[in-house]
């Protein structure tokens, strides 16, 4: 059977566990407030692959729809990388999430998901916290 892929990068943009989508309302942001969640997945139904930029909105509750992300998938599939300009994504997480990016405090959290059929798997780095 097709296999579904995607690489999640949760982003807590200003260092702040107070900010952002509430830690713990997801897996893998225990021990972040995640302003941004960015992927690159794989849909075998339409054998593409595709990008999501979300950024948590305060106000709402809930994601909004980010830019256009670029992203680079090499052939063995060991190296993701996905590129928005700091410019837009500082301007775009100041309106929706209300928070000022802080280069130098951000943290983040990776998780690389396969589903096959009923089966998934699911790895994080850094590993969660225990």
């Amino acid at each position: 059977p097709a296999e579904y892929r995607e690489w999640v990068f949760a982003l807590d943009l200003d260092g702040d566990i107070e900010t952002g989508r509430p830690a713990g309302s997801a897996r893998i942001n225990p021990d972040l407030g995640m302003e941004v969640a960015v992927a690159l997945y794989y849909d075998p139904a339409s054998e593409e692959y595709g990008t999501y930029l979300l950024v948590w909105d305060t106000d709402q509750g809930k994601w909004a729809t980010g830019p256009e992300t670029r992203y680079y998938l090499d052939e063995p599939r060991t190296l993701v990388g996905l590129a928005l300009s700091l410019e837009t994504l500082t301007q775009v997480v100041a309106e929706t999430s209300g928070v000022t990016v802080v280069s130098e405090a951000a943290r983040g959290r990776a998780a690389a998901l396969a589903e096959t059929g009923e089966q998934k798997m699911i790895d994080f780095y850094p590993d969660l916290p225990d």
